[in-house]
């Protein structure tokens, strides 16, 4: 019998201490909080929303408070939080998540400009994938700078026909910079630089109208097909 009593005072004192860990991890001693649509506060810093590449999530920093406005109320899950950006260790970048509608932000601390000249370290595509390899980096630096006649091109779907690419310099753990898009429509391949693609039309036949730089060198489209994840447009169907 005392056997027996042992062993269930051994099992509910593990229960309380799972219990207390539990407890524990998911009590935030830092929480964010949304400061109006486009501004966020954390441990005593102002961030404002701004879109930036990066390549990976870092750990959760805190929770996030109850937030209410006129058109939307957001209550946090248990899980949704403030991350930090993997390479960051000042918290100058952070990743908010807020389950409900699957909101998520990227922020930028006051005072921190992402630079946007320099030495490139780093591209980045539109989904956190990145490259460091200075032979991949001088192949993008190629792109960029091309030059020549402005081609006119139309696409029914950009989303299938366009890849952007970000350049990080300086070995920021962040890209907020694009040069502008590799774009595959009417059979050939097209630089287009920030801005240049244009749209009209009534949804949902929408034509895509840009301008661009023909690519036309061997070296740089071979490149452009030899990862069709990383920067290929789904378009090219080879």
């Amino acid at each position: 019998m005392k056997k027996w009593k042992k062993i269930l005072l051994g099992f509910g004192v593990t229960i309380v201490v799972l219990v207390s860990v539990m407890i524990a991890l998911s009590f935030d001693v830092n929480v964010g909080r949304f400061e109006g649509e486009l501004d966020f506060g954390y441990n005593g810093n102002h961030y404002s929303r701004q879109t930036f590449q990066y390549k990976e999530r870092g750990k959760r920093l805190g929770g996030i408070e109850n937030y209410k406005n006129q058109k939307v109320e957001f209550k946090p899950l248990a899980m949704d939080g403030v991350y930090a950006i993997k390479g960051d260790a000042n918290h100058d970048f952070l990743f908010v998540t807020m389950g409900i509608r699957g909101y998520t932000a990227c922020y930028i601390r006051d005072g921190v400009e992402v630079p946007t000249s320099g030495t490139v370290t780093e591209v980045y595509n539109d989904f956190h994938s990145s490259t460091t390899d200075p032979s991949d980096i001088a192949m993008f630096e190629r792109i960029a700078n091309l030059t020549g006649e402005i081609t006119e091109f139309k696409t029914d779907n950009l989303a299938a026909s366009q890849r952007d690419f970000y350049f990080a310099y300086d070995n920021w753990p962040v890209a907020a910079h694009t040069p502008g898009s590799i774009v595959y429509a009417e059979d050939a391949f097209f630089f287009v630089k920030q801005g240049d693609v244009s749209s009209f039309g009534d949804y949902p036949d929408m034509t895509y109208v840009g301008k661009g730089i023909v690519i036309t060198e061997p070296e740089l489209i071979d490149f452009i097909k030899r990862d069709p994840v990383f920067i290929l447009p789904a378009s090219y169907d080879g």
